[in-house]
């Protein structure tokens, strides 16, 4: 008959409805109040260069750090109660970055003014990065736009964090990560691609061991 379904039809129809769900939401998320979030850069991809300017209004290119691994992050803004969480982390850690071989490059819309203020304040060792036009958010897909109940545009930084190899490869991608876990989840990742992850920060100890003839 030609109304006869097969049952393998339907199994088949479930699984693309839950692919085509999980493709939406790790892909591009559009909400009922009119929010869109460009995709985020997919793993395995060259990342993009970028040019900006530190805290300290000295230029710093993607580039420059060829030959070292990167934990890139983007962030909302200076001096709030997450970022400060996450960038105190990101400091309180950072001796285990560099042992690892990466360096940790933080990137918000705030002014080079106020990004050398959020060093000071809480002393931190890792360079921040200043995208007023935010440019290079939009292009790491960080950036959420939106329209407010009056009308206007909306631009924000969606909390994101990428971990680049030494030949600028992204290997992990996070989207919409939490502030204060992120940190640490960063260099689990980083130890777990690193050929002496499991040796950093850990004493050696001499196992005794017998040969069998």
């Amino acid at each position: 008959s030609n109304d006869f379904i097969h049952p393998y039809s339907q199994i088949i129809n479930v699984a693309n409805f839950y692919d085509n769900l999980a493709f939406n939401r790790t892909h591009i998320m559009v909400t009922n109040n009119k929010e869109a979030m460009r995709a985020m850069l997919e793993v395995g991809t060259k990342a993009p260069d970028f040019t900006l300017p530190d805290m300290n209004g000295d230029m710093h290119s993607l580039s420059d750090y060829e030959g070292q691994k990167v934990v890139l992050y983007f962030y909302p803004k200076d001096m709030t109660a997450g970022c400060t969480s996450q960038a105190c982390s990101f400091g309180e850690l950072y001796p285990q970055f560099r042992e690892a071989g990466a360096v940790v490059l933080g990137v918000s819309k705030d002014t080079v003014a106020s990004h050398k203020r959020f060093e000071e304040k809480h002393g931190l060792p890792f360079t921040l990065l200043s995208d007023p036009e935010m440019k290079v958010i939009e292009a790491y897909g960080a950036l959420q736009v939106g329209t407010t109940k009056a009308g206007n545009v909306s631009r924000r930084t969606i909390r994101s964090t990428y971990l680049i190899d030494e030949e600028g490869i992204i290997t992990r991608a996070f989207g919409k990560v939490r502030a204060k876990d992120n940190p640490r989840q960063m260099l689990d990742e980083l130890l777990r691609q690193s050929p002496v992850g499991l040796f950093v920060g850990t004493p050696i100890v001499q196992i005794p061991y017998t040969l069998a003839l």
